[in-house]
């Protein structure tokens, strides 16, 4: 079988030797007891070893056999490595084969009457259309024959389909064991026997078809005669006695009697039954066979051959087959293919050989493994292969072929490189100068034939051609092409690498590019607002989002009224409270139609907005899990619009805080910053946007001062508390689901958001130690992150 050596995955390290180590081994190999033999020292490459595929009129192919280092004389030679077959044994397991292929330790195909892995086996004579199998060399039977030539019919053998005076009622071309079969008589005939048979398991049926006889006739004669009829029918004849009254049909030979065979005058004048007809039996004739070709058919007769007859065909000594080497007889009588020639072999060409990673079409007559002169063979490479050699060669009138066989090398290439939401990629091919060149990859160990084969430093040898020689498929790109990156507008922060290039390596240099909202930019100054809060400036707070709810008919508010707020992380999702979704003290969401949000509002009233104001719908909302409407626990929800919204000067996303910051932007006293459009102290809402910065409180506290005055609120570790001592500075209705920012230490003019507008006192909004409770967002930022 072919050989190949156990060890084809090392690493490059482990073909070299120390210089100890190469010294040690000259000096043992000076010993007398020391087997020089040779060793797999790396330093040798694989020599090649033609060998023939099959005989006669075979084709070369080549297989790569290991060499190991031989000292002799303090010099290193190559030589063939211990346990390594002789060329003659290496090359006799292809001797046998049709078609070969060295690294698959097989025949890719046998020939007729040949099967096994390396076609040793001799294959069994088939009968009925049986076709040798090539792994085991038994038959393969079609349906309906068993045994080990297929000479045995599998059940019963189909019954007659007619009888005089009757007929089967459900008549098949294939009876199994357990199969039955139902005769019946005509009118005028009475049945003899018994009317349903039964296929037993040894293959007979169990009993004899019953008969079918004429009923007793009047003594007296019919008082209507039957209307003579055709003396003959189609491919048939008609036997009319008259003294009985009764027709026969028969057909000629080679057709079939379908209907009633026998027909009666009944007392009516009318004949029984229905006239039959003859219907032709498809068969197949043998086919003309060429005098110099020899043939065997796998049934005993040589006429009139039944569907699935197969007839295999083979050519004298110094003559080639043309064609299939075996042919059957199909169920419209025709036969599979047309019967093969054979030609000298001084008229043909020898397989030129194998043709990898590619496709070849032969215009002309083949076989196997020969050729007819004239005959031209295309090759085409497989996608991201290139043709190196001759597209077609053609069997010359002297045997032999105008070209050799082309080699298909690998194309590199890298893939289609991605695309960047909110970002835009441009491509630039590699320069189409004479200079400009495409790398291709191609081990020259493999596609050499000669003897000597080189070794490169510096890794595997490349070729080069021009670049638009090679039409690549769609989305690949040449070596040398280069991809730029940027994003849609300066609201975007390109993270990655802004060019990438090509490789010869197959791969895009860089880093994957990525277009990132800026969050958290406020161009607006730093100062307070909403209970006693102050208006905002238009765009200081880009991330702020007025959530409307559908108003009854005629109501004097309009058709919608902003009754919360929310923040903008994303060109689709708004992070806002959950009550502010949900139906009053409960879970149950509001259906998406009742809500209409805006961005880059700063107006109240509709009529004043300008066309920097986006306007979308609500796709989808979704409810934190554990959020409980009675203590606001997890009060905080994700809404998702639709279409995206576009950042602008008015509209950005906020920053998000991280599970792994610290608390000391939450710590005690530090200021953050309320922002909405709700009530105001004299108990109407604002008309613009408003803002208000408090203080954090620390939640104990909080507890404390709500409970002395009869309010047993329970503060939890995703509750904020904020708010002055003595009041005055507070959030209030209107403004649920707004942000709580807070400054960034780095960058005075980054907001992060820390809460969400959730709960106040019950007594109002201001009030002196009831403070504003808020959702706190760096304990969700898990669940956040699974809808971004």
């Amino acid at each position: 079988m072919p050989y190949k050596t156990g060890n084809e995955k090392v690493s490059f390290r482990s073909v070299y030797m120390t210089g100890f180590q190469l010294s040690l081994f000259l000096l043992l190999s000076l010993t007398p007891s020391f087997d020089a033999g040779p060793v797999d020292l790396g330093l040798c490459q694989p020599r090649l070893l033609a060998c023939q595929c099959g005989q006669g009129n075979s084709y070369p192919i080549y297989m790569q056999i290991p060499q190991c280092t031989k000292f002799y004389r303090w010099k290193p030679n190559c030589a063939d490595c211990k346990d390594v077959p002789s060329d003659s044994e290496l090359c006799a397991v292809f001797s046998n084969c049709l078609d070969c292929e060295p690294d698959i330790k097989q025949c890719l195909r046998c020939p007729a009457g040949r099967y096994g892995t390396w076609c040793t086996g001799v294959c069994s004579v088939c009968a009925n259309g049986g076709i040798c199998n090539r792994d085991t060399g038994r038959c393969d039977c079609p349906e309906g024959f068993t045994g080990i030539q297929c000479e045995e019919t599998k059940g019963c053998l189909a019954p007659h389909s007619h009888i005089i005076g009757g007929e089967v009622i459900d008549w098949t071309q294939q009876y199994l064991p357990g199969a039955a079969v139902t005769y019946k008589c005509n009118e005028g005939f009475e049945m003899q026997g018994i009317p349903t048979l039964y296929c037993l398991e040894n293959g007979f049926w169990n009993l004899h078809p019953p008969t079918c006889i004429p009923s007793a006739i009047s003594t007296s004669p019919p008082t209507i005669d039957c209307e003579r009829q055709n003396e003959d029918i189609l491919h048939g004849s008609v036997n009319h006695d008259p003294q009985s009254k009764m027709l026969t049909y028969s057909c000629i030979n080679g057709y079939e009697l379908i209907g009633d065979a026998l027909r009666i005058c009944a007392p009516d004048g009318n004949w029984t039954g229905t006239e039959p007809e003859c219907v032709k039996i498809i068969t197949c004739d043998l086919p003309p066979i060429p005098a110099s070709t020899h043939f065997t058919v796998s049934t005993q007769s040589r006429t009139n051959l039944a569907i699935g007859t197969r007839v295999d065909l083979s050519c004298q000594p110094d003559f080639v087959l043309l064609g299939d080497d075996s042919i059957v007889c199909r169920v419209d009588g025709t036969w599979s293919a047309s019967p093969p020639n054979c030609v000298h072999q001084d008229h043909t060409c020898t397989h030129p050989g194998n043709f990898v990673n590619g496709e070849i079409r032969v215009a002309g007559d083949r076989s196997s493994s020969a050729f007819i002169i004239g005959a031209t063979i295309h090759f085409t490479c497989h996608p991201l292969n290139y043709l190196s050699g001759d597209s077609s060669i053609t069997c010359n009138i002297n045997n032999t072929w105008s070209g050799t066989v082309p080699t298909c090398i690998k194309v590199i290439t890298c893939p289609p490189i991605e695309t960047i939401h909110s970002g835009h990629v441009n491509i630039f091919a590699p320069s189409t100068d004479s200079s400009s060149t495409f790398q291709v990859s191609g081990n020259s160990s493999v596609t050499s034939r000669i003897g000597f084969v080189p070794r490169f430093r510096g890794g595997l040898p490349t070729q080069s051609t021009r670049a638009l020689t090679v039409q690549l498929p769609k989305g690949h790109h040449h070596i040398g092409t280069r991809a730029s990156f940027s994003c849609i507008s300066r609201y975007y922060d390109l993270v990655g690498s802004k060019l990438r290039s090509c490789m010869p390596t197959g791969e895009w240099s860089g880093r994957p590019a990525a277009c990132i909202p800026e969050c958290g930019r406020s161009s607006g100054p730093r100062i307070p607002l909403i209970t006693h809060g102050t208006p905002s400036v238009m765009g200081q707070w880009p991330w702020q989002v007025g959530i409307a709810r559908r108003l009854e008919e005629d109501n004097p508010l309009g058709d919608w009224f902003i009754m919360c707020g929310g923040s903008v992380i994303s060109e689709s999702l708004v992070l806002t409270a959950a009550h502010c979704v949900t139906h009053s003290g409960t879970n149950v969401m509001v259906p998406n139609d009742e809500f209409r949000l805006y961005f880059g509002k700063y107006f109240r009233n509709d009529s004043r907005d300008d066309e920097q104001v986006q306007v979308r719908s609500v796709s989808e909302i979704h409810v934190h899990p554990d959020f409980e409407p009675s203590t606001f626990e997890s009060d905080i929800a994700l809404i998702r619009v639709e279409p995206e919204i576009t950042f602008t000067s008015r509209v950005q996303p906020v920053c998000l805080p991280s599970e792994n910051d610290g608390d000391d932007r939450l710590a005690e006293g530090r200021q953050g910053t309320v922002i909405g459009w709700g009530m105001k102290e004299d108990s109407t809402y604002s008309d613009i946007l408003q803002h208000v910065q408090v203080p954090v409180v620390p939640g104990q506290q909080c507890q404390k001062d709500y409970r002395k005055i009869g309010v047993p609120i329970v503060v939890s570790s995703n509750m904020i508390c904020a708010g002055n001592e003595t009041g005055g500075f507070d959030s209030c209705n209107g403004d649920s689901g707004g942000p709580f920012v807070f400054p960034t230490h780095s960058q005075s003019d980054r907001w992060v958001l820390e809460g969400i507008v959730s709960w106040g006192s019950p007594f109002g909004c201001g009030n002196e130690r009831q403070y504003g409770g808020y959702a706190r967002v760096r304990r969700f930022t898990n669940w956040i992150e699974h809808f971004i």
